[in-house]
């Protein structure tokens, strides 16, 4: 009787062992990753041709059919070649091919550096200062050829500060007399002949505000902040408000103004233009000026789309006051710029506390995204030894939901997110040396969505280095089922092999 009972016993545990194997077998790929992976016929016409340098340009859909058919477009400074199979013979030298569908993934778009010069035109309006001061402007137009490969090695440069960071807040070291400010100098200086200072200003102002569209380096560069040299944004013919800033600057010193950069930041984002000096009893009808070792300074907005912005006027967003500003002084001897340390408006002198500011996104982190659950930390780092102080509705105790605690002795934001939905916190860094007390203010935004049961909870961490904000997850995966052999299933299969031997070795006996 006991045979027989532990004969069934070996069998049931047999019978599981082999179902375990059988089982796990049965997720394994070819490869054996444990991935089951399902290839469609869609999947496989939806391959897309392959690009010889993502840089030089980009490849957009037509159409879907039998036949499917794509386009090769050049970005800026940049020609289309010819579609080349695998083997490196042509397939077509035309820029918009339809493939057969098993085909499309064997091709390859190629691209290189436009070969000469590339022309570039600006329509603009220049004022023409009456006497009667009456509002007239002609109708001019500049023309400039760039070398394309010059161009192109400025973009690469990864020599070139591209932004906040490293000891280096705004762009001053872009301010520049390269090729296409000289160009435009030479254009422009005739014009300016006769003119006062004030006028002389206004006619650079407009030149800027009519030649460069806004567009933000995300949309330009794929990047959320990218300082452009003056080569490049008037080659492109766009640029965000610090592009504008630093050429606006180049040419208004070249030409023999005395100008620099101008930077405000608030909670929720930045902004950079520039100023320019009046000379006695030079009024402007805007009311941004303001006074600096003597010299009187005009606000200059260079970030402009459409009508022309006068001399003076401020986004109501801010005052004066809250600018920061950056002397900007012009050798023609020797063609270099020097750039004097930043200060505050009033004259206080001005410390980056928590890096970059400057750019739509760029003076505070993304928004943190998290599920309940999912733990917290971020160590923000100053240029100076300070005092920070927390609060907003992320912080435990001021909101319910609230998940965040501030450790004052580490400088150490941290929580577990309890409950969905929005909540932000204030970092505020206070440096005190004698009477100078110098305050940056940072603002991080959390969203927190729910999670289900099974959720593996993350633990999130946001550092910023090398002028960039990163997200980071640590998490511990649980074991995977289909990766590799359960331990229950080994279990058995291990207790099924001893019971073979006692049956084998009682039978034996």
């Amino acid at each position: 009787m006991n045979r027989m009972i532990l004969a069934a016993v070996s069998v049931v545990v047999l019978l599981l062992a082999a179902s375990a194997v059988m089982s796990w077998d049965a997720t394994k790929d070819d490869n054996g990753s444990g991935d089951t992976q399902e290839t469609t016929e869609n999947d496989q016409f939806f391959q897309w041709p392959k690009v010889n340098d993502p840089d030089m340009g980009d490849i957009e859909m037509e159409h879907r059919g039998d036949t499917v058919a794509f386009s090769a477009v050049a970005s800026m400074g940049h020609e289309f070649v010819r579609w080349a199979n695998t083997d490196g013979s042509t397939f077509s030298e035309s820029m918009m091919v339809e493939f057969p569908i098993d085909d499309v993934g064997k091709v390859t778009a190629e691209f290189r550096v436009l070969e000469g010069n590339f022309v570039v035109e600006y329509h603009w309006q220049m004022p023409v200062f009456d006497s009667d001061g009456s509002n007239v402007v002609t109708e001019e137009v500049f023309t400039m050829a760039i070398d394309s490969a010059d161009w192109d090695a400025s973009i690469h440069d990864d020599s070139i500060q591209r932004r906040a960071g490293n000891g280096t807040n705004v762009p001053s070291d872009l301010v520049m007399n390269d090729g296409a400010v000289k160009a435009i100098a030479e254009y422009l200086e005739p014009k300016l002949s006769g003119l006062t200072n004030m006028q002389r200003a206004i006619v650079v102002m407009c030149f800027v505000q009519d030649a460069i569209d806004y567009e933000t380096d995300s949309s330009q560069y794929g990047k959320e902040e990218f300082w452009a040299t003056p080569l490049e944004t008037v080659f492109s013919g766009r640029g965000d408000c610090e592009d504008t800033a630093v050429l606006f600057v180049s040419l208004a010193e070249v030409l023999g103004l005395d100008a620099g950069l101008v930077s405000f930041e608030d909670p929720v984002s930045g902004h950079m233009s520039a100023a320019v000096a009046l000379e006695e009893g030079e009024q402007v009808t805007g009311g941004a000026v303001f006074v600096s070792d003597g010299v009187t300074y005009v606000y200059v907005e260079t970030a402009v789309d459409g009508d022309n912005v006068p001399l003076g006027t401020l986004s109501p967003k801010y005052t004066i006051g809250q600018g920061k500003w950056t002397h900007i002084v012009y050798e023609p001897l020797t063609e270099n710029f020097s750039a004097y340390p930043t200060v505050a408006i009033d004259g206080v002198a001005e410390t980056s506390l928590f890096g970059g500011v400057y750019g739509d996104s760029f003076s505070r982190p993304p928004t943190i995204e998290l599920q309940v659950g999912d733990n917290f930390t971020y160590v923000p780092t100053t240029s100076l030894p300070s005092e920070i102080a927390a609060s907003g509705s992320g912080i435990v105790g001021t909101f319910g939901g609230s998940f965040l605690t501030w450790d004052g002795e580490t400088d150490t934001l941290s929580g577990k997110a309890v409950e969905p939905g929005f909540y932000t916190v204030t970092l505020s860094a206070t440096w005190t040396h004698g009477d100078l007390v110098q305050t940056a203010t940072q603002v991080i935004e959390f969203h927190v969505s729910s999670s289900g049961s099974d959720y593996v909870p993350l633990d999130r961490e946001l550092v910023y280095a090398d002028g960039e904000w990163n997200i980071e997850t640590i998490t511990t995966e649980p074991v995977d089922p289909d990766d590799g052999v359960p331990l229950a299933w080994i279990a058995a299969g291990a207790l099924a092999v001893i019971v073979v031997g006692l049956i084998v070795a009682r039978t034996v006996a």
